[in-house]
This record gives C-alpha cells, structure tokens and sequence, in this order.
C-alpha cells in the first residue's frame, strides 16, 4: 500500500515537473520572442522645420531625454526619433503662439519599455533669445536647456530622469523630480522652487528674490546664490551652503542631516536639525541663540549683528565669524 502511493505520488510529481517546465518554456519563449520583435522595430530619426513665429514652449515625453540647444544657423527644428511603424511619434506644430512636442505611443504596455528609449532624445534646436513660457514634463528621460535663452517662466517636471537648467528665467522657475538630480545655473528668476524626493539639487549662481530647495534624502547644495529670503530643507540628506547670502531670511532645516554654512550671511539666520550636526562660518557678528540636548557648543563671542537661532537634538554646533 506505501509503495504503491509512493509511486502514484513519484506520477503526478514527473507530470507536474516536466508539464509545468513546458508552460513555463512556452510562456518564456513568448516573451523572448516579444522582446525580439520590439528591439527589431525600426526608428528614424526624423527633421521638422518650424517655420511659424512662436512665443510659449511645451514638451511632453516619457522616456526619451529633452535637449533645448542652440540654432547656430538661426533655423529652429525638432529631431526627434519615431518608430517606422508608426506607434511611437511625436507630434510637432505650433497652437495659439506655443510650439508643442507631444509624444505620441500606440503601442502596448510591454512594447513601451525598451532598453535603447532611455538613450534616444529629442532635440529642439532654438535660436538664442527671448521666449515666453516653457513647460516640460517627462518620466525618466532628460531634461536639460543650454544657456543663451531668456523665459518668462519654466515649469519642469520629471520623474527619474535628471533636469538641467542654464537659461535664465525672469519670471518663476519651478523644478519638480522625484528621484533624479536638479541642477539650475546662471539664473536670476523672480523665484526659484526646486524639489526633489531623493535626487540632488544643486543651485549655482542664482540672484532672486526667493529661493526655496529642498531634497528628502538627497544632497541640497547653494553655491553663490543671494536672494531675499532664503529656504532649504531636507531629511536624512546633508545641507551645504556656499556663499549663501538672504538680504532677510536664511532658513535650514533638516532632520538626520547636517548643516555646513560656508560665508554665509542673512540679517536674521534660523537653522533647525533632529540628529544633525551644523557647523560653517557667517561673514559677520551675528546674536546667537544656540539649543542642543546632547549635542557640544563652539560659538565666537558676539553681542551684537543679526540674530541667528540654532537649534539641534542631539547634533553638535560649531560657527565661526569670518573677518
């Protein structure tokens, strides 16, 4: 009786193995054979000349990364890589004064993701000068605007794919990632918002009114940026200011994070941390109010300037003045 259910048992076993191993070659070999016929889809890159005055930009992609460059010819066209098939393209034309590229995809979920997407870009080469309003959002490709261009406003919005700013901006610029890096330079917006939930953000060369950054758990850096009223926050990413100077207000906060001044100077300085220590130097006499639990003090002696709060947990606190 035990043998014979052993080898009933031994049956179904062999039957589930090697019948179970054909559905799963067969399913793997439809998705080799889906992987194949995308990677043999055909693109090409294709050339439209804009010919029509415009004044507002729009951009719209998924994968493929977003160049603004420079027309050196002075002729303004899109390059932009489209599938033969048709079910990848983008759509070009100028609408109520707005030059738009606008992806479109036809093609199914699994045909969408391809490996060689994230390589391909579309290019808008403009010629330098001033523009109104540019929007662009994306989901993992670039982002990225050379300098020699003038915008009312920007609104850049990506998901994991990096943006990169060097055109100035007079009106507001807004750069919202969720985990790739945000890099703006040589800009001097009315203000700058830059947001990002664990990618970098880097600001360098910025004169406007206000500025706000802020990064989760990514690194936020200023270097030479002077504004008016200045905010920086963060959580468990490190805070570096460099040349940091707010006419009013200069905020940090971070949670788990340090916080480095390095000659920086507002009239009133306000910096708050949970575990994170913070250390750097003013560029000058400033009242200090200082508050750590466990945390170890190191301030100049100064009785006079402009008031700077620093308050920590159990991080420890470190500024010097310099002459």
């Amino acid at each position: 009786m035990k043998n014979s259910t052993k080898t009933g048992l031994a049956i179904i076993f062999a039957v589930i193995v090697f019948g179970g191993s054909g559905v799963i070659s067969s399913v793997f070999a439809k998705g080799n054979n889906k992987i194949k016929n995308m990677l043999q889809r055909d693109f090409e890159i294709k050339t439209t000349e804009i010919n029509e005055s415009f004044t507002d930009i729009k951009l719209e992609e998924m994968d493929m990364g977003f160049y603004i460059r420079k027309a050196d010819d002075g002729k303004c066209r899109v390059v932009s890589p489209e599938r033969t098939d048709g079910s990848v393209y983008h759509a070009v034309e100028v609408v109520n004064d707005e030059l738009c590229v606008i992806r479109h995809d036809s093609a199914g979920i699994f045909d969408s993701v391809s490996v060689f997407n994230v390589e391909n870009m579309v290019e808008i080469y403009l010629p330098e000068g001033e523009y109104g309003k540019l929007t662009a959002k994306n989901g993992s490709g670039r982002i990225e605007v050379d300098e020699g261009y003038v915008f009312e406003s920007a609104n850049l919005k990506n998901t994991s794919g990096r943006i990169e700013m060097h055109s100035d901006v007079k009106g507001e610029l807004t750069a919202d990632n969720t985990s790739g890096r945000i890099k703006i330079e040589n800009v001097n917006p009315e203000k700058l918002v830059a947001n990002s939930t664990s990618g970098r953000v880097v600001l360098t060369n910025v004169k406007s009114d206000d500025v706000y950054a802020k990064s989760t758990s990514g690194r936020t850096v200023l270097n030479n940026v002077t504004a008016r009223d200045i905010e920086v926050k963060a959580t468990s990413g490190k805070i570096e200011l460099n040349d940091v100077i707010a006419e009013n207000k200069l905020d940090a906060e971070n949670s788990s994070g340090g916080v480095t001044l390095n000659r920086c100077d507002a009239e009133k300085i306000n910096i708050r941390t949970t575990s994170g220590s913070v250390k750097g130097c003013v560029l000058s006499d400033k009242i200090f109010n200082t508050k750590t639990t466990s945390g170890s003090v190191h301030l100049p002696r100064s009785v006079i300037g402009g008031e700077c709060d620093i308050h920590t947990t159990s991080g420890s606190i470190k500024i010097e003045i310099e002459n």
